[in-house]
């Protein structure tokens, strides 16, 4: 079976994350797959994390939002058994492209919230879209219910895939030395660590502000880039916290990174499920994480929660966890590596590959029409 991802780019985000652990997983089965990005632009992963059997290219178009897109994808998916199409616009030309080259072509949702759902004069546009696939994906049930309700097809056509964490690679890790990291950072500082770009839907600035109401010892560790880092940079320096915040853009050592820490946060406006804190939960780190569909169904009953957007909330979770007796701390490590344990990789690759095949069984059937 050959099956093809089609994505924006392959920049550090959960979706890209996911598409990198399924060309990885499901070259190791035996099944041939692909990936197709809109836009040539350097990768956010390590060469050395795809399968040499994986063959990797970018459109031709050039443009990520050029409507030719439809026509690139339709052509190069003629070649597969089915496409799989990840985010916005990516989604839409590959549904138009299924039009054309009749390849079953399936999409995975990957949060709870976009843009487009601001304006209801794109709600049957969406409609018609989503209406292309032959499935369609949410990594979280929360994540399914906000989609049904934008689009309002049929049940039927949806299904739950939750993400999935190669824990072996995050429980294994070494730590790093934090004078590595910086030559003040000592290690009696309570070192917070949040891994997220900054784009609109994270929330760096709550936990900027919330440092700024701790005592000096707390640190914070700021991985990703994104648009709005300028900003954050600056609004670092104006709250007077700039000297304790390390800005360390994108990194390749995230597992190392969180051994390092002392606790995760995920501040969030919206969040369709959350990688991030499994991937810490899996390190071994106490997570806190913004109280929000999706992110809290991950975290809420093994790790603590606070209000989106609530400064003081979690300024006082975050001295709660830096001050818990060493037994409790050990008891909450303990429900979060039992909660990691449902989200391994291999279980989601493994419902992804059932997937496929299913489709692949249903075209059958229907005499490859």
């Amino acid at each position: 079976m050959k099956v093809l991802h089609v994505i924006n780019r392959m920049s550090a985000g959960g979706a890209e994350r996911l598409v990198m652990d399924l060309l990885r997983c499901h070259s190791a089965k035996g099944i041939s797959t692909d990936l197709m990005t809109l836009e040539e632009a350097e990768s956010d992963f390590p060469s050395e994390e795809l399968p040499s059997a994986v063959r990797t290219y970018s459109s031709p178009v050039g443009r990520m939002r050029s409507p030719l897109q439809v026509r690139a994808i339709a052509r190069a998916s003629s070649s597969y058994d089915l496409v799989h199409a990840h985010l916005f616009p990516s989604q839409y030309w590959a549904a138009l492209a299924q039009a054309i080259s009749g390849t079953p072509t399936i999409t995975t949702e990957h949060n709870t919230f976009n843009e487009r759902r601001r304006y209801r004069v794109l709600r049957p546009i969406e409609r018609r879209i989503y209406s292309r696939f032959q499935r369609i994906v949410s990594v979280s049930h929360a994540t399914e219910q906000s989609l049904r309700k934008w689009i309002e097809l049929p049940k039927g056509r949806f299904e739950v895939i939750e993400n999935g964490v190669d824990l072996r690679r995050f429980r294994s890790a070494s730590r790093l030395e934090r004078r590595a990291l910086h030559s003040n950072l000592a290690d009696e500082d309570f070192l917070l660590i949040m891994v997220a770009r900054f784009t609109r839907q994270k929330d760096q600035m709550t936990v900027l502000r919330s440092l700024a109401k701790l005592p000096s010892r707390f640190k914070l560790a700021l991985v990703g880039d994104g648009e709005l880092l300028p900003e954050h940079r600056d609004a670092a320096h104006q709250m007077g916290v700039s000297e304790r915040v390390l800005f360390l853009g994108r990194r390749t050592d995230v597992p190392r990174l969180l051994k390092t820490c002392d606790l995760a946060v995920l501040s969030s406006h919206w969040e369709g499920f959350g990688l991030a804190v499994v991937e810490a939960m899996a390190a071994g780190i106490p997570v806190l994480s913004s109280d929000v569909p999706g992110l809290a169904d991950v975290v809420r009953g093994a790790g603590w929660l606070f209000g989106p957007g609530d400064t003081d909330g979690l300024a006082s979770g975050i001295l709660e966890i830096a001050g818990l007796p060493a037994e409790v701390r050990e008891k909450h490590l303990e429900l979060q590596r039992l909660r990691a344990d449902r989200f391994d990789v291999d279980t989601t690759a493994n419902r992804y590959a059932a997937l496929y095949l299913d489709i692949a069984a249903s075209k059958a059937e229907r005499g490859g029409s």
